[in-house]
């Protein structure tokens, strides 16, 4: 598992004062990646779905009250429960190291916090910003603070081996991410080889969406957590990935 495989996709910040989103709209969040691919966040009625060009097959859905998140494959017509993978472990393998007030992204200044693997292997820098958070981003800022991965979820016959399956500073990442929530939202990455992984760029407020673009497509099938990554492994191994109906691009499962 790559780190922050889930949390580019639920990350924002705000270039306007506190307010909140105007009521029978949505809050849109963009982001970009390090080859400089947009994404995007959307939040709606305590809901987050996070899209990108780099996954535009698939998306990830998030309760940000339970806490809760749902990976959609809109090619193989799977949804993958992975509530158990993100929530249910025991945050135990980094240092969290503050660096002060950071230059401003998106208008906003930011605090930078430097995390290490349990090693002391410096892994990122990470930013992030303080307040005032708008209540949607603040409800962000606490579903990421719950994060508690457990690899073992991910392949239960692995046992502990299911450690290896992240890498010591991934590990530290999301192990990092509790404490760090904390004191901010995580708004920009810059990886141990000083390359920017993701910033986020704007939020605007944009027309609500569909509701059923926000909830796990109920006619697709259940894909536990252990199958899914056998079946990442062997595309990345052998290539091939089925496409969706176009139609799903452009309307609701």
């Amino acid at each position: 598992m790559k780190p922050f495989f889930f949390a580019p996709l639920l990350l924002g910040l705000c270039i306007a004062p506190a307010a909140g989103a105007i009521e029978g709209t949505a809050l849109e969040i963009a982001f970009k990646d390090r080859n400089e691919r947009p994404g995007r966040v959307l939040i709606q009625d305590g809901r987050a779905r996070g899209e990108s060009e780099r996954s535009r097959y698939s998306y990830v859905l998030a309760d940000l009250t339970m806490p809760s998140l749902v990976f959609v494959d809109l090619g193989e017509r799977t949804r993958t429960d992975a509530s158990r993978v993100l929530f249910n472990g025991q945050p135990e393998r980094y240092r969290l190291e503050s660096r002060g007030t950071a230059e401003a992204v998106a208008g906003r200044p930011t605090r930078e916090y430097a995390v290490y693997d349990d090693n002391g292997q410096l892994c990122s820098r990470l930013f992030v910003w303080s307040e005032p958070l708008e209540p949607e981003l603040e409800a962000l800022r606490g579903w990421l603070g719950r994060i508690r991965v457990d690899p073992k979820a991910v392949l239960p016959a692995l046992g502990r081996l299911a450690d290896g399956l992240l890498s010591p500073c991934a590990r530290a990442e999301m192990d990092a991410m509790a404490e760090l929530s904390r004191h901010g939202l995580l708004i920009k990455r810059i990886n141990a080889d000083d390359i920017t992984a993701f910033t986020v760029t704007e939020v605007r407020t944009v027309a609500h969406l569909e509701n059923c673009r926000m909830e796990a497509p109920a006619r697709f099938e259940n894909l536990p957590p252990p199958e899914l990554v056998k079946r990442m492994l062997y595309r990345a191994l052998f290539g091939g990935r089925p496409e969706p109906d176009p139609r799903l691009l452009e309307r609701c499962p």
